[in-house]
C-alpha cells in the first residue's frame, strides 16, 4: 500500500471527517494529475455542483540523518503529506474538516512505525480549474524508519 492510500484508509476511518466530506475522498493515485473532474470523481459532484471533498498527496521520502544504522541499514526520513480540502460555496465545511483533520493527526502514530506531526495549512484558495471553488491545503510531516 501507498502512504496516501494508508493516511487516506486513517481518515476514511473519521466518521466525521466523511459525515462533511459528502463529495469523497481520493487519493492523488485515484484522480491523477487532472485531479477532481466530472470524468475521475463523479461522486465529488451533485449535477454540476462541486460537494466538499478532499485528495491526499504524499510526497517522496527524503532520508534525514537524526538516526542511522549503517550495519543495520536503518535510516530515518520524513515524508510530508497533502491534504487538500475542496468546496465551492463556502469555506465552512473545509475548516470543520481542517480542526477534525488536526485533532485526529497530529501528535499521533496513524500506523505503524510513523510519528505524524501538523506542518502548515494554506487556506481559502481559488481553484480556477474547478469553476472558482474554494480550497484550503493541509501538509502533515510524518517521520519513521526505513
Amino acid at each position: 500500500m501507498s502512504t496516501s492510500q494508508d493516511i487516506k484508509d486513517v481518515i476514511a476511518a473519521d466518521s466525521s471527517i466523511m459525515t462533511a466530506l459528502t463529495g469523497g475522498l481520493y487519493t492523488f493515485d485515484e484522480t491523477g494529475y487532472m485531479g477532481i473532474s466530472f470524468t475521475n470523481t463523479p461522486a465529488a459532484y451533485s449535477g454540476p455542483t462541486l460537494l466538499p471533498c478532499a485528495v491526499v498527496k504524499a510526497r517522496a521520502e527524503i532520508p534525514t540523518s537524526e538516526i542511522k544504522d549503517m550495519g543495520q541499514k536503518v535510516t530515518s526520513y520524513v515524508q510530508y503529506v497533502e491534504v487538500w480540502l475542496y468546496d465551492v460555496l463556502t469555506t465552512e465545511t473545509i475548516e470543520e474538516v481542517i480542526a477534525l483533520l488536526y485533532n485526529l493527526l497530529h501528535e499521533e502514530k496513524p500506523f505503524e512505525g510513523v510519528w505524524c506531526t501538523w506542518d502548515s495549512t494554506e487556506h481559502g484558495l481559488e481553484a480556477r480549474e474547478l469553476s472558482g471553488a474554494m480550497f484550503s491545503k493541509m501538509t502533515f510531516k510524518l517521520q519513521g524508519l526505513k
